[in-house]
């Protein structure tokens, strides 16, 4: 119980939560919206496997250069790094989305590397910030936190969508994301 209570009332823990819940609104509202932009793009199933294909590689390299950030200068900076570079690919891509249809997948392609660079980082300080006998539970609360930004950016996307399209959705869900800097100054 005062591990749990430790847990409830700590200041880098409650930080870390709103960072989980926020921090990946950009891309996550990107992601949501792919699959109808691809459509409404005109793309056949077999162009979006393979874009989908592709964008798994991409994401893939960036968890590679996000780690690779996150173990040079440490996971907090990686992680204030890589939030606003995914915010600038996701407005990019925003800007982008009615244009040249290569020029918008491509940007389309950068949101997938810059996401996997956020996310090696920001689950590198996740991990690191796990620790002590709650380590497990604290650790599940930030992928908790996570999955929960993946439905409440999904979700406001597709009705910022619905409403004034695909380059207002993204670019309002990249500015909100960048609302997860403030909890992370000041965490060690």
């Amino acid at each position: 119980l005062s591990a749990l209570r430790g847990l409830i009332t700590s200041g880098s823990i409650l930080r870390l939560v709103a960072v989980a819940l926020i921090g990946g609104a950009g891309f996550e509202a990107a992601g949501s919206l792919s699959g109808s932009w691809l459509v409404d793009r005109g793309l056949t199933d077999d162009h979006i496997a393979t874009f989908r294909l592709v964008s798994a590689g991409l994401m893939a390299g960036g968890a590679i250069a996000g780690g690779w950030l996150a173990g040079r200068v440490g996971a907090l900076r990686a992680t204030a790094i890589a939030l606003p570079v995914v915010a600038i690919v996701v407005t990019l891509a925003a800007v982008l989305n009615e244009g040249c249809l290569p020029l918008a997948l491509a940007s389309f392609g950068g949101i997938y590397l810059a996401l996997g660079a956020m996310t090696a980082a920001s689950y590198a300080l996740f991990m690191g910030h796990a620790a002590g006998p709650l380590a497990a539970t604290i650790f599940s609360a930030f992928m908790g936190m996570t999955n929960a930004c993946e439905a409440w950016a999904g979700r406001a996307a597709g009705v910022l969508q619905a409403e004034h399209g695909y380059g207002v959705a993204m670019i309002a869900m990249a500015a909100a994301s960048l609302f997860a800097l403030l909890p992370l100054r000041g965490l060690a």
